[in-house]
């Protein structure tokens, strides 16, 4: 029940940062996951960004 309520409560979270922020993506961060590729996926969201604004 206890994970019920923090995942309801996440979903809350983002749907009102959505609606704040309409050109947020959501990422999954793993613990696992290496400096490398958190700074691949910050240079492709940039690029993507870029790509929409032209």
């Amino acid at each position: 029940m206890g994970m019920n309520m923090v995942t309801k409560g996440v979903h809350t979270v983002i749907e009102y940062l959505t609606y704040d922020f309409p050109y947020m993506d959501v990422i999954g961060i793993f613990v696992k996951t290496s400096v490398a590729v958190l700074v691949e996926l910050n240079m492709l969201n940039k690029f993507s960004r870029q790509q929409h604004s032209v």
